[in-house]
């Protein structure tokens, strides 16, 4: 999570920071999960607009390492499996029973972009935003979960925690 100068916030995936960030021109790339903006009085966070392009870039990363993980099996699959294992039926079996698998964690993922885009093209680095370090007042880690579950009420009927 990154917070700049202008109170503005932004939360997501860094894609890329430069070798040198000492330097006046540094910026660093962010793919946003969300942005909002802190209050000039209270710097609470004001209301979230959600970006859902995280999730599919996220997807599509997915499929894309199972299409080489498919390619690669494909490939070296009767290399690296001795021959007499490949072509004993127990063998055969097995190498088309780990390559059905791998199909369908790939058919899953590419239903899931499909989901996910709802029939609209879309260009991840368009969503890219672009961040120069010296407008940067703070970056974090962010767990959303966090911030509730540090300052959670207890229960009334949770006792002492035993070991």
């Amino acid at each position: 999570m990154v917070t700049l100068k202008s109170r503005k916030i932004y939360c997501g995936r860094v894609f890329e920071v430069p070798s040198r960030i000492d330097l006046p021109e540094s910026c660093i790339e962010l793919l946003p999960t969300f942005s909002s903006f802190r209050d000039k009085d209270t710097l609470r966070m004001g209301e979230r607009t959600e970006y859902p392009v995280v999730d599919i870039w996220v997807a599509r990363q997915r499929a894309y390492t199972l299409e080489k993980q498919i390619e690669m099996f494909d490939a070296n699959v009767h290399k690296e499996v001795p021959a007499r294992l490949s072509q004993s039926p127990q063998g055969s079996k097995y190498i088309r029973r780990v390559r059905r698998g791998l199909q369908k964690q790939y058919d899953e993922a590419e239903l899931l972009v499909r989901h996910l885009m709802g029939g609209r093209s879309l260009d991840v680095g368009d969503w890219i935003k672009v961040l120069p370090v010296k407008e940067i007042d703070s970056l974090s880690f962010f767990d959303s979960g966090a911030y509730k579950d540090w300052f959670a009420k207890p229960s009334v009927d949770s006792g002492p925690v035993e070991d």
